[in-house]
């Protein structure tokens, strides 16, 4: 009977091991997932910042107001 208990036992810690590795695997992927859109989300801030510096002060304030300048 005590190999049984011991056997059910250790089932059992097997088990508990196996969720709580699962578990930590999963919130290690959501943790790779953000860090991986936060510099996606800098690197998209960089290319637009890196347009907006190579407009000329008539095209920025365009730009920055939302409107296109008119062609004269």
């Amino acid at each position: 009977m005590s190999v049984l208990m011991l056997m059910i036992a250790l089932s059992t810690l097997g088990l508990l091991l196996v969720r709580s590795t699962a578990r930590q695997l999963r919130q290690a992927g959501q943790q790779v997932a953000r860090e991986r859109a936060l510099a996606s989300a800098q690197a998209a801030v960089e290319l637009a910042a890196a347009h907006y510096r190579r407009l000329r002060p008539v095209q920025l304030d365009a730009a920055l107001a939302g409107t296109r300048p008119q062609a004269g």
